[in-house]
């Protein structure tokens, strides 16, 4: 049996502001009410964090699926 854990959409972009500054920036949609966005200067540091936020998100559903079984 396959379930589905997490499912959403993933982006990954270059930002360029005002002033010329490049920002890599992640984005990713679990639901039309959660998006989560984190914005870096450089690709390295984008990708330092990338672990820490697919972690966040399985926590955090797996904290809601504890609460509407509860």
């Amino acid at each position: 049996m396959i379930e589905k854990i997490l499912d959403g959409n993933f982006r990954i972009e270059t930002l360029q502001d005002e002033q010329g500054r490049r920002y890599y920036s992640i984005k990713i949609a679990f639901s039309n009410d959660d998006i989560l966005t984190v914005y870096k200067e450089n690709m390295q540091d984008l990708m330092e964090v990338l672990p820490n936020i697919i972690s966040s998100a399985i926590k955090a559903r797996v904290l809601t699926d504890a609460v509407v079984n509860y």
